[in-house]
């Protein structure tokens, strides 16, 4: 039995992946991307995932706002879809305001691991708010090549774990811990 994680994207996607490798436990456990082009096709695989696999499925969403109403509201709908295709312990949804991307900009080492250069302040105080935004114009300031593939390279290299301590992902780890299960040896534990 594999547990999903959906994302709303490729960036979103490779961001979970690394931060499951870097993990000490959850990196030996069963669990296995599954990104989505956007919010409706995510909740949707979420769904289905539930519903024909029966397994266990956390749905992380970037809900593009930090309006506590808002927030609520998108949480409530989500949650609803979700309780009608699988049992309340069998599914999370996370909602990484105002999106998954403004993980980045809570750990100094992470940035300067992952980002291009040195950031400003005023594009360290927008990264909170606008953090796409502000990915895409330093990656292509730097020339580094396309936003978000060269992103994905270096998120692939660097070491995501203090991330983990994030109250926003307390509740996922605690998920995955319950509902993963060690992988066999010699299968990938994420694919």
């Amino acid at each position: 039995m594999r547990t999903y994680i959906v994302t709303e994207g490729k960036l979103e996607s490779a961001l979970l992946e690394r931060l499951v490798q870097c993990h000490p436990v959850l990196r030996e456990r069963v669990i296995q991307m599954h990104p989505m082009e956007n919010r409706t096709s995510a909740h949707m695989a979420a769904r289905t995932l539930l519903i024909l696999r029966h397994e266990p499925v956390a749905m992380i969403n970037s809900p593009e706002t930090l309006s506590p109403r808002l927030l609520a509201e998108q949480r409530a709908f989500l949650e609803w879809r979700l309780g009608e295709a699988g049992a309340p312990e069998d599914w999370l949804v996370v909602l990484v305001p105002p999106n998954v991307a403004v993980l980045l900009f809570r750990d100094d080492a992470i940035m300067s691991a992952v980002l291009p250069g040195r950031l400003s302040i005023e594009e360290r105080i927008r990264g909170r708010y606008e953090p796409r935004a502000v990915l895409t114009e330093l990656f292509a300031g730097a020339g580094e090549g396309p936003f978000p593939e060269a992103l994905i390279q270096r998120i692939a290299r660097a070491d995501l774990s203090p991330l983990w301590r994030l109250e926003v992902l307390q509740t996922l780890e605690t998920f995955l811990l319950r509902v993963s299960r060690v992988q066999e040896a010699g299968s990938p534990a994420t694919q």
